[in-house]
């Protein structure tokens, strides 16, 4: 089922476009082809670019379609990497947030990423 609205909150949406300058070719595409929890994040793969710390900031593809005036192909975007790709080079940033092991990686740092733009 295609979904209706973005999923991801505006605060993160402005810090993801203003990371890759509203332009998903700056972006890494990433492919969860064994993702066994779609439904999490009504798609199975990812954009991520990285901010000024090194640490990956995501947007889920049903969110990319959305907002982009085309959908993102992995041979147009700066890189595609699989999930377990990502696992690997994140691995340990996971680890030290206490996201290592979820089910959906992709939901649980967007979702980590969304209250820390609320840090009151």
């Amino acid at each position: 089922m295609k979904q209706s609205h973005i999923n991801a909150d505006a605060k993160h949406l402005r810090h993801f476009l203003d990371l890759c300058n509203g332009n998903w070719h700056n972006c890494v595409y990433v492919r969860c082809v064994f993702c066994d929890t779609r439904s999490f994040c009504n798609g199975s793969h990812f954009l991520y670019h990285l901010d000024s710390s090194g640490i990956p900031c995501v947007l889920t593809m049903a969110d990319a379609e959305m907002i982009f005036s085309r959908i993102p192909e992995p041979t147009e975007c700066a890189n595609a990497i699989t999930l377990d790709e990502f696992l690997a080079l994140y691995s340990s940033y996971l680890k030290s947030i206490h996201l290592a092991g979820n089910p959906c990686p992709c939901i649980a740092l967007l979702r980590y990423q969304e209250n820390a733009h609320y840090n009151w």
